[in-house]
C-alpha cells in the first residue's frame, strides 16, 4: 500500500524560496497554521509561523516615528482660529474708514463748538462796540468837564456795561484752553472801562484798546473758515467779512460821533500877540482840532475798511448772503446813513458845514444802519452753526452706516466663515466616528453612513466602506478557512494515526522481508549447490558417456545392453 503524499501550495510572492506570482498580489489571507508533522523517529518535526512577517509597508505604517508626535490637537481650533484671523482682518480693513469717519465727526464736532463760540462772540462783539463808541465819544466830549446843557452832553449808559459783563461772564466758560489771548482780552475789558472813564488818556487811545478786545473775537470767524474743511466750505468766508465790515461801521459811527462831540473853540474872537500885535492860536484850541482831525481821519479809514470788507463780502458770499443783505440792509434810514457816510467821510477832516451835523440824526440813521447789518451777520452766523450741526450729524450718520457696514460685514464673514468650518467639522466629525468605530471592530460594525455633499469627505467615506467591505470578506474567508483548517485538522489527525499504524505494519512487513530475504538467500545457495553438484554428475556422466563411447568405437559393440547415464 502506498503512503499518501502531502500536497504543497505553490508559493506566490514574498514567499521564503524566492519565486513570485505573475499575476496581481491577491489580498492576503492568513494561512492555517501549519500541521506538525512526524518524522521516521517519532519526533514532530518543526512547524512554520501560523502567520507571515508583516511586510515592510506595513511596519512603516504601523511605525509611530513616522506619524506626526506632540500634544494632540483638533481641526476645529484652527478653523476657530482661520474665522478670527478672518474677522480681524475685516475689522482691520474697515478700521480706516471708520477712524476716517470718527476724525471727520470730531472735526465736525469742534468747528460746532468753535461757531457756537463765535455766534456769542458777535453778540459780544456788537456790544462791546456799541460800549466803545459810547464811550469814545465820551472821551471826546471830555468826560466829566463836559459844558454845555445836559441835553448835549455825552453820558455813559449803564446797561450797555451790565449787557456787556453778563455776555462776557457767559462766553468766558465756553473759550477752550487754546484761547488764551480771548481769555485774557476778555479779563481785560474791565481794567480798559475804568482806565477810559477815569483815566487821562485820549478818545483814540480807549477806541484802539476797545478794538483790540473787539478783534481777538473777530478771530474766532477767521479761524472758523481757515478750519473748515473743504467738504462744508461753502461762503466760509462771508460771515468773517460781514463781521469786519460790521465792525468797522460801528468804529466809523463812534468816531464820527467823537469827532463831533470833541468841543468847539471856547473864545470866538481872536488872540493878539502883546509884544508883535500879530494874532496867536489857542494851544487848547489847537490841541482840540488836532484830536477832532485824528478822529475823522481815523473815521475814513474805518469806512474804506468798511467798503473794502462789504467788497470781499460780495466776493466770497453766496447768491442768498448778498440778497439776504441787500433786502436787509435798506430803507430810508439806510439812505440817510449813506448820505452822512459819504459826505462826512470824503476828507480826513471835518469842515465847518460837516461840524454843524445833527448828531442825534447821525446817531439814529447809522444806528439803524448797523443795527440791519448786524441782524444779516447774526442770521449768517446762526446759519453757520445750523450748516455745521448739519455737517455733525451727516458725520455722525457717516460713522453710524460705516460702523453698521464694518458689523455686516463682520458678521458676513463670521458667518461665511462658521458655515464654511461647519460644512469641514460636521464631515470630519463623522469620519472621525465612524472610522474609531469601524477600528474597533471592523466585523460587526455597520458601514459608515454619510449624507453631506459629494465631495472628498464623501470620497473618502467610500473608501473606507470598500475597505471594511473587504475586511468583512476576508472575515468571512477567514472564518471559512478556520473551519475547513479545522476540518483538515481532523483529517491529518486521523492521517497522522493511519500513518503510525501504516509505519508499525511497514516495520513488520520490513522485519519479514529481512527474513524472507535470509531464507530466500539460503534457498538459492541450496539450489545452486545442488545444481551445481548436479551438473558435476552430469559432467561427469558425460565424461564416462565419451570414454565409452571412445572404447566402443575402438571395439565392436557387444550385443548387451547399453546403460546409459542418469
Amino acid at each position: 500500500m502506498r503512503a499518501p503524499v502531502q500536497k504543497k501550495r505553490p508559493r506566490g510572492k514574498g514567499s521564503t524560496d524566492g519565486t513570485a506570482s505573475s499575476g496581481p498580489a491577491a489580498p492576503q489571507v492568513p494561512s492555517s497554521p501549519a500541521i506538525p508533522s512526524v518524522t521516521s523517529d517519532g519526533r514532530a518535526a518543526a512547524v512554520p509561523p501560523a502567520y507571515p512577517e508583516p511586510s515592510a509597508e506595513a511596519r512603516a505604517a504601523s511605525d509611530p516615528t513616522l506619524l506626526p508626535g506632540g500634544r494632540p490637537v483638533r481641526v476645529r481650533r484652527r478653523l476657530v482660529a482661520g474665522v478670527a484671523a478672518i474677522t480681524l482682518t475685516v475689522a482691520a480693513a474697515g478700521a480706516p474708514a471708520i477712524l476716517l469717519a470718527s476724525d471727520d465727526l470730531t472735526e465736525s464736532q469742534r468747528l460746532v463748538t468753535l461757531a457756537e463760540l463765535n455766534r456769542q462772540a458777535v453778540t459780544l462783539a456788537h456790544s462791546l462796540a456799541d460800549e466803545r463808541d459810547e464811550v469814545t465819544a465820551y472821551i471826546a466830549a471830555g468826560r466829566e468837564d463836559q459844558q454845555g446843557g445836559k441835553k448835549d452832553r455825552r453820558e455813559i449808559s449803564g446797561n450797555r456795561s451790565a449787557r456787556v459783563d453778563r455776555q462776557i461772564d457767559e462766553i468766558r466758560g465756553n473759550v477752550p484752553a487754546d484761547h488764551a489771548d480771548l481769555r485774557r482780552g476778555l479779563g481785560t475789558v474791565n481794567s480798559v472801562r475804568r482806565t477810559a472813564l477815569t483815566g487821562k488818556g485820549t478818545a483814540l487811545e480807549a477806541y484802539k484798546a476797545y478794538t483790540d478786545i473787539i478783534e481777538g473775537l473777530h478771530a474766532l470767524a477767521d479761524e472758523l473758515a481757515e478750519t473748515t474743511p473743504a467738504r462744508a466750505a461753502e461762503a466760509t468766508r462771508a460771515p468773517a467779512a460781514l463781521g469786519l465790515a460790521v465792525e468797522q461801521a460801528s468804529a466809523t459811527r463812534g468816531l464820527l460821533l467823537a469827532a463831533l462831540s470833541v468841543p468847539g473853540q471856547t473864545n470866538d474872537t481872536p488872540s493878539f500877540d502883546p509884544i508883535t500885535g500879530l494874532p496867536v492860536e489857542d494851544e487848547g484850541d489847537a490841541g482840540t482840532e488836532a484830536a477832532r482831525n485824528a478822529l475823522s481821519a481815523a473815521a475814513q479809514q474805518a469806512r474804506v475798511r468798511e467798503l473794502a470788507a462789504l467788497a470781499d463780502f460780495d466776493q466770497v458770499a453766496g447768491t442768498a448772503a448778498r440778497a439776504r443783505l441787500t433786502g436787509t440792509v435798506t430803507g430810508p434810514d439806510v439812505k440817510t446813513a449813506e448820505a452822512y457816510l459819504t459826505r462826512l467821510t470824503d476828507q480826513p477832516e471835518l469842515s465847518e458845514k460837516d461840524r454843524e451835523s445833527n448828531r442825534e440824526k447821525l446817531e439814529a440813521a447809522l444806528s439803524a444802519r448797523i443795527e440791519q447789518m448786524r441782524g444779516v451777520e447774526s442770521a449768517l452766523a446762526s446759519a453757520q452753526v445750523e450748516r455745521l450741526e448739519q455737517l455733525r450729524d451727516d458725520d455722525v450718520t457717516a460713522l453710524e452706516l460705516r460702523i453698521a457696514l464694518l458689523g455686516g460685514c463682520l458678521l458676513v464673514a463670521v458667518g461665511i466663515s462658521a458655515a464654511v468650518a461647519r460644512t469641514l467639522t460636521r464631515p470630519l466629525a463623522v469620519l472621525r466616528i465612524g472610522a474609531a468605530r469601524l477600528a474597533g471592530a471592523p466585523e460587526g460594525e455597520e458601514p459608515i453612513r454619510f449624507r453631506g455633499r459629494n465631495d472628498e469627505f464623501a470620497q473618502v467615506v467610500r473608501s473606507l466602506n470598500t475597505l471594511h467591505g473587504k475586511l468583512v470578506d476576508l472575515a468571512a474567508r477567514s472564518r471559512h478557512l478556520d473551519a475547513e483548517r479545522g476540518e483538515l485538522t481532523a483529517t491529518r489527525a486521523e492521517f497522522t494515526a493511519q500513518r503510525a499504524e501504516l509505519q508499525e505494519r511497514t516495520a513488520e512487513v520490513t522485519e519479514q522481508l529481512a527474513k524472507l530475504r535470509r531464507t530466500v538467500g539460503h534457498t538459492f545457495v541450496n539450489l545452486a549447490l545442488r545444481t551445481l553438484g548436479l551438473v558435476e554428475r552430469q559432467l561427469g556422466s558425460s565424461r564416462d558417456w565419451r570414454s565409452a563411447s571412445r572404447t566402443r568405437t575402438a571395439s565392436p559393440p557387444s550385443s548387451s545392453s547399453t546403460t546409459w547415464p542418469r
